[in-house]
């Protein structure tokens, strides 16, 4: 801030786009729904020596849900199948510069997630309604931070690790 010394004009800006679409072909209906963002913010050390204008963070993330469900209100069984992937990237960046010769950092961060979803709705008559389902899951992710500076080197890296779940569920509805 100008106050404390530093009155660079650092900037930010995102972009992002939402959409949601749902057709109808008689008992069948399909949606889609996507999410994208791409930001950029400039990033300053402290104090009145912290300018830094090549200091940034660009972040970017993705998500994307298609799914298809037969079946109407009044039908017995409804089942449902739904596909959902997202993605998180961000990158930490600062080269050296004049204002800060001697200091640098890199760092990355990358992870993802799949998942797969069968969900069906039995109506029992008067006795209620029976929710059941399974669904799979896949998540992976790394991250890598290298910076060099007046405390010399440093690097830490967590390479890439991949989770998996699957489950299946059920629930019992009375009216």
């Amino acid at each position: 801030p100008e106050r404390l010394g530093n009155d660079e004009d650092d900037g930010s800006g995102t972009t992002a786009f939402d959409a949601r679409v749902d057709r109808r072909a008689g008992p069948v209906s399909l949606a889609f729904v996507g999410h994208l963002d791409d930001s950029e913010t400039d990033l300053d050390q402290t104090g009145p020596q912290g300018d830094d204008p090549n200091r940034r963070l660009e972040d970017r993330e993705m998500a994307v849900l298609p799914e298809i469900r037969s079946g109407e209100s009044a039908d017995r069984w409804q089942p449902a199948v739904s596909f959902a992937y997202s993605r998180h990237d961000r990158e930490s960046l600062d080269d050296p510069d004049a204002d800060h010769p001697l200091t640098s950092e890199r760092g990355e961060f990358e992870g993802s997630t799949w998942k797969l979803s069968w969900i069906n709705d039995l109506a029992l008559g008067r006795a209620g309604r029976l929710v059941a389902g399974v669904e799979t899951e896949r998540e992976s992710a790394f991250t890598t931070f290298v910076s060099d500076g007046e405390f010399g080197p440093f690097e830490s890296t967590f390479p890439e690790r991949i989770a998996r779940t699957t489950g299946a569920f059920s629930e019992f509805r009375t009216h």
